[in-house]
């Protein structure tokens, strides 16, 4: 008599984070089969895990200011004129984060497997086999792609104030330029 059993477990995940799956559990008997008989216990788990991941990301910042308190003019006056231009004040911040991938990496899966496979009273002279192969594969691909580009153009102008052809004179008084910009880029 011949007793044979095969179990084929095949798990496959894709995308998302691996976890831990539970235990597999195999139980194999062969009992009471007589004299002279082949008896086998054979099983057989597989576990495949796939976990891919693609980003792709494109960020593009400009920032262009042309901000003047200048060009202010008291010309051709009697008594002159006086001239307070403002001042320009530029702060500015460009950060961008692409493709920052949500979460460490995989770590590969252990899982347990139970087997319990018994060959009971089988009978005089018989040949009894138990045998139990478990395959595990994983793979991880993580694909990023990031193109980032920042343009900033600034020109501040507090000058070119003009107080002439005045009979009794004039004061110009200007501003300072504060200019406080930044880009950032942390990518993949």
């Amino acid at each position: 008599m011949v007793g044979t059993t095969t179990i084929i477990a095949l798990a496959a995940l894709v995308g998302g984070p691996l976890v831990s799956q539970a235990a597999d559990t195999v139980e194999q008997t062969n009992e009471d089969t007589g004299n002279n008989s082949t008896n086998r216990n054979r099983a057989r788990i597989n576990r495949r895990h796939r976990h891919d991941q693609t980003n792709v990301g494109t960020a593009v910042n400009m920032i262009g200011i042309n901000a003047t308190t200048g060009k202010n003019k008291s010309n051709q006056n009697t008594t002159g004129g006086d001239i307070n231009s403002g001042v320009i004040d530029v702060a500015g911040a460009t950060t961008n984060e692409l493709n920052q991938n949500p979460g460490p990496l995989p770590s590969p899966i252990t899982s347990e497997v139970n087997a319990t496979q018994t060959n009971d009273d089988t009978g005089n002279n018989s040949t009894n086999t138990n045998r139990l192969r478990v395959r595990e594969r994983q793979r991880t691909t993580v694909n990023n792609t990031a193109v980032a580009s920042n343009t900033i153009n600034v020109t501040g102008n507090t000058g070119q104030n003009e107080s002439n052809e005045n009979t009794t004179g004039g004061t110009t008084t200007t501003g300072d330029v504060l200019l406080n910009l930044s880009a950032a880029n942390i990518l993949n």
